[in-house]
């Protein structure tokens, strides 16, 4: 998920203090205006948090519009808490096939969080009631067998990019974290830990993507596919150095490859628009 820019944080946070003070409607109002202003570009939590404030009111219809109607939607726009709401708000508006798809798709990028696996259970819908869960033992056996073959992770995080299974993954990326440090003064560290950015990024995990491609390049300081990885999340200051920053180094090191150029031109044009918005 994307990080909040300071005044952004401070926003909500001021709308949050205004709910616990008893002044909903006023929270409701500012909360409105900052979502309808197309030049604040709202983030995802300020409009889940007018959702929620109108839908406690019983306004579910001005709710899902707050949400960008969620179904007409791509769902690879939406962060878990945004799903969640809207999977609620679909199914109060009597939308329960597309509640139903809407959940799927939440169980398959978070469903290892237990919050979002807890809520797609309670919803109890057909389709829903037999999702996979991850399974520790199998996870441990798993990464009793890759201790043997480390080298055939990548390889088998790349079918998970071309056949996604929600299963299959969440056991695999359970897997690789209990096996990963114990190859650290080896040569397969690096692919390890470049294997547990791209299975965060699969499951649309973004602070455990950013931190993995961090240490990545920590270790393989001009990893082409961990910089690549970095230009496609927000910055955290406190994790490791702005992409742009990656980008530009591992792009000067091989100015052949042209997707880094790209990327470092791409990095450069949203910092940029996100230092002036």
């Amino acid at each position: 998920m994307p990080q909040l820019a300071p005044d952004e944080q401070d926003r909500l946070n001021h709308a949050q203090a205004l709910v616990l003070a008893g002044e909903s409607d006023r929270a409701e109002f500012e909360l409105q205006a900052w979502c309808d202003d197309a030049t604040a570009h709202a983030p995802a939590k300020a409009r889940v948090a007018l959702a929620s404030l109108l839908a406690r009111r019983g306004e579910m219809l001005r709710a899902r519009v707050a949400l960008g109607e969620p179904q007409r939607r791509d769902t690879y726009d939406m962060d878990a808490d945004e799903a969640v709401m809207a999977t609620g708000l679909l199914l109060a508006t009597g939308q329960e096939g597309q509640a139903r798809r809407l959940a799927a798709w939440l169980h398959h990028l978070h469903g290892h969080d237990p919050a979002v696996a807890r809520f797609v259970a309670m919803l109890d819908l057909p389709g829903l009631r037999h999702l996979p869960q991850t399974n520790n033992v199998h996870a441990t056996r798993l990464a009793d067998e890759l201790r043997s073959c480390p080298d055939i992770v990548p390889s088998l995080v790349f079918a998970q990019k071309i056949t996604p299974n929600t299963r299959t993954l969440s056991t695999l990326r359970s897997a690789v974290k209990q096996i990963v440090y114990p190859f650290e003064a080896t040569a397969y560290f690096s692919p390890l830990l470049e294997s547990l950015a791209q299975m965060a990024e699969l499951v649309g995990d973004e602070d455990d993507a950013r931190r993995w491609a961090h240490r990545g390049l920590q270790a393989d300081p001009y990893n082409a596919g961990l910089a690549l990885l970095l230009g496609r999340v927000e910055d955290d200051e406190a994790v490791g150095p702005p992409a742009a920053q990656v980008l530009k180094r591992v792009s000067m090191k091989f100015p052949d490859y042209p997707d880094l150029q790209r990327a470092f031109t791409e990095r450069q044009a949203h910092d940029l628009a996100r230092k002036s918005a």
